[in-house]
């Protein structure tokens, strides 16, 4: 968790990311495995292709890899958050780029990665910033470069960011319904 402020990094533990974004870190990983795991991952059965047979990831799975609970309170949407430069004001503190997609991932990460704690910056606007480029970047991420705004109504509350079901949404956007 290196890449993140010690102020803000102290929160995003708190609310249980820790683990998650630790792993994503890792130097220690094998990549070739991962590489090799992803070239198995069939996205339309939600399952891996091994030469035995399919193999799905059960919710424990999921849990064990991303550290990510699946408990808590169902995570809580602005619907207007994409252009409600307001609510970005407050919760960023910046203006930023809207547009009804959301925000580029870039603008987050340029404007917020070289952030210091030391130059005044709230770590709060670093906590939210930091947590929705990453979640962006893995859970909910599109073929575009855009980030969800909606999302940032889970995390007005920094303090009880943790008491959302990161996991669950997580896990749900990756698995589709079926009928």
């Amino acid at each position: 968790m290196e890449h993140a402020q010690p102020r803000a990094r102290k929160i995003i533990k708190k609310a249980g990311f820790g683990p998650f974004l630790d792993a994503l870190w890792n130097e220690q990983w094998d990549r070739q495995a991962l590489f090799a795991l992803t070239e198995l991952w069939c996205d339309t059965t939600n399952t891996f292709h091994f030469s035995f047979g399919e193999m799905t990831m059960t919710p424990k799975d999921f849990t064990m890899i991303t550290g990510l609970s699946l408990k808590g309170k169902r995570l809580e949407y602005y619907e207007h958050a994409n252009m409600d430069q307001n609510y970005i004001v407050a919760l960023l503190g910046v203006e930023a780029e809207l547009s009804p997609k959301g925000i580029r991932r870039t603008w987050l990460y340029n404007t917020f990665a070289i952030e210091e704690e030391s130059d005044g910056t709230d770590p709060q606007y670093i906590v939210r910033a930091f947590l929705l480029y990453m979640i962006s970047c893995t859970f909910f991420a599109g073929t575009n470069d855009m980030a969800r705004l909606q999302l940032l109504a889970s995390m007005e509350d920094v303090n009880k960011i943790g008491r959302y079901n990161w996991g669950g949404a997580a896990l749900s956007n990756h698995v589709p319904l079926y009928d």
